[in-house]
C-alpha cells in the first residue's frame, strides 16, 4: 500500500540536486518503486491472503493500478507563477529534506513487506460443521431483457427441475438435501396472489421435504413490486422473508419516470418500479442460518457484511444474470462471490436462474458450478462457520483509511510547491 508514496517520491527525488543525505534516499526510493508492479496477478494470487483481514479495499492491483497521487499532472510540486518563486533552500533545507523522505521509505518498505506477511500469517480454516444443500437452476424460456417469457414460464421450469431433484433423491442417485436454494425471481408471478402457483410450490415443498428457499417477485401495493426471497417450510408454507435492499436504477427502478417518459418508451421494461427492503437477510432455513444477497448486492460490502455480523453461517447469493447471458458480468459475479468467501470466511452458494450457480469454500476455491443457459441441479455438502473474521470487525475502516491516505497525498503534493532549485527555476513536475 505505500506504492504512491515510494513511486512519487522516486520522481521528485530523481529532480533534486546532489546534496548530502539525497543520494541515499533517491535510491531506497527508486528500489521500492521498481517492486510495486511484480507479481500482480487477478486469480489465485498472494494478495488474496490479505482479504480476510483487511477486506477487499486495500487491493487496487486487481483492476489496474492507478497513477500515484504524487505523480498526478495536477499535482505540481511548483507552480509557474512567478509571483510563487523563492529562493533556493540551503543546504540544511535539503539535508532535513533527505531525512524526512527517508524516514517515510523506511515506513513505506516495513508497511510493503509487513503487511503481506501479517496476511499470510492469518489462518484461513475451511472446516467446521456441514450441511446437505441442493441448488435449483430451472434456466429461462430465452436470455435477454424479455427473459421472463409469459407468466409462470420461470416459475415452471424450477418446480419441473425441483421434482427432478425429488426423483433422484428418491432414488438414492443424490443425497437428500437439508435445504433448497431457488435463485432470484424464480416465481415470475406472486405467489401469494396466485392460488396455482401458491399450491405448486408448497406441493414441491412437501415432496422434496426440507425448506425451500424461494426467489419471487411479490406485488407490493398497486404500483410497486419487490424481489423477495422466502423461506418455504414443507409443512408450515412461506416463512421469513428477506426483500433486496440496494435496487439497480433503470433496472428494478426507474428514477425520473415521468421525465425520461417524454424522451423514450424503453421506461415500458421497467413497468413498475421495485421498493426496496429495509431488514438484514439473515434468514433461518433449515438447519443453517444464511445471510443472503440478491443479485448485485454481492458487490457491496454493507449488505453481505450485515447479513454475516448478524449470524449468517453461510452466504447465499440468489441472482437472475438471463438478462446479461453471453456477457462477462456472470464470471464476474461468480469472481466476487469469491473474494466474500475469503472476506468473512464463509461458504458462498450462488442459484442463478440460467447459470452460472456454484458452490464456494471458505478459502475462495469454487467447488461446484453448473453452465450456462441450461437446467442444472447441485447437491453437496457446504461448510458452515460462524467465526468473524478480522475484516468483519474493521468494516469500512481501511476504505476510510486509505482514502484519506490519498487525500493527505494531495495535500502533501500541493505543499511542496515551496520548493524551488533557484530563484529563476523551478522543479518540473
Amino acid at each position: 500500500y505505500s506504492w504512491p508514496v515510494s513511486t512519487g517520491s522516486a520522481t521528485r527525488l530523481k529532480e533534486l540536486p546532489d546534496r548530502p543525505g539525497i543520494a541515499r534516499a533517491r535510491t531506497m526510493a527508486s528500489a521500492q518503486s521498481s517492486t510495486r508492479t511484480k507479481g500482480r496477478r487477478l486469480w489465485p494470487s498472494p494478495q488474496m491472503r490479505q482479504i480476510e483481514l483487511y477486506g477487499h479495499a486495500p487491493t487496487p492491483q486487481w483492476k489496474g493500478l492507478p497513477p500515484s497521487p504524487m505523480t498526478m499532472p495536477g499535482l505540481k510540486i511548483v507552480t509557474s507563477s512567478p509571483r510563487s518563486r523563492c529562493a533556493m533552500p540551503s543546504s540544511r533545507s535539503f539535508s532535513t529534506l533527505a531525512r524526512v523522505y527517508t524516514f517515510v521509505l523506511r515506513a513505506c518498505g516495513l508497511a510493503a513487506v509487513g503487511v503481506p506477511l501479517v496476511g499470510l500469517a492469518v489462518p484461513r480454516p475451511t472446516g467446521g460443521k456441514t450441511v446437505q444443500v441442493a441448488v435449483v437452476q430451472g434456466n429461462v424460456p430465452h436470455p435477454g431483457t424479455h427473459f421472463l417469457g409469459r407468466a409462470e414460464d420461470v416459475l415452471n421450469d424450477h418446480l419441473a427441475e425441483t421434482a427432478v431433484l425429488t426423483a433422484k433423491v428418491k432414488a438414492g442417485a443424490l443425497a437428500q438435501p437439508q435445504l433448497v436454494l431457488w435463485p432470484e425471481n424464480a416465481s415470475d408471478v406472486d405467489p401469494f396472489g396466485d392460488p396455482k402457483a401458491y399450491s405448486e410450490i408448497q406441493a414441491a415443498a412437501a415432496a422434496i421435504g426440507v425448506p425451500i428457499l424461494v426467489g419471487a417477485v411479490l406485488q407490493d401495493g398497486p404500483d410497486h413490486v419487490s424481489n423477495t426471497g422466502i423461506v418455504w417450510d414443507p409443512v408450515t408454507g412461506p416463512g421469513e422473508r428477506y426483500t433486496k435492499r440496494h435496487l439497480v436504477p433503470f433496472g428494478e427502478y426507474m428514477p425520473l419516470r415521468s421525465l425520461i417518459n417524454h424522451i423514450t418508451n424503453l421506461t415500458s421494461l421497467v413497468p413498475q418500479n421495485f421498493v426496496p427492503g429495509h431488514a438484514v437477510g439473515t434468514l433461518t432455513v433449515g438447519p443453517a442460518t444464511i445471510a443472503d444477497v440478491m443479485c448485485f448486492e454481492v458487490a457491496f460490502d454493507e449488505q453481505v457484511r450485515d447479513g454475516v455480523t448478524h449470524g449468517g453461517q453461510l452466504i447465499v447469493v440468489q441472482t437472475n444474470n438471463a438478462t446479461y447471458m453471453h456477457t462477462a458480468e456472470t464470471q464476474q459475479q461468480l469472481a466476487m462471490s469469491q473474494l466474500r468467501a475469503i472476506e468473512h470466511g464463509r461458504s458462498v452458494v450462488v442459484a442463478a436462474t440460467s447459470g452460472i450457480s456454484a458452490v464456494i469454500a471458505p478459502n475462495g476455491h469454487v467447488l461446484a458450478r453448473t453452465g450456462e443457459l441450461t437446467p442444472a441441479l447441485i447437491d453437496r455438502p457446504v461448510v458452515l462457520r460462524s467465526t468473524l473474521t478480522i475484516a468483519d470487525h474493521l468494516g469500512a475502516t481501511p476504505e476510510w483509511v486509505l482514502g484519506i491516505l490519498g487525500m493527505l497525498s494531495v495535500v502533501a503534493g500541493v505543499g511542496l510547491r515551496r520548493f524551488r532549485r533557484s530563484p529563476g527555476k523551478e522543479l518540473a513536475p
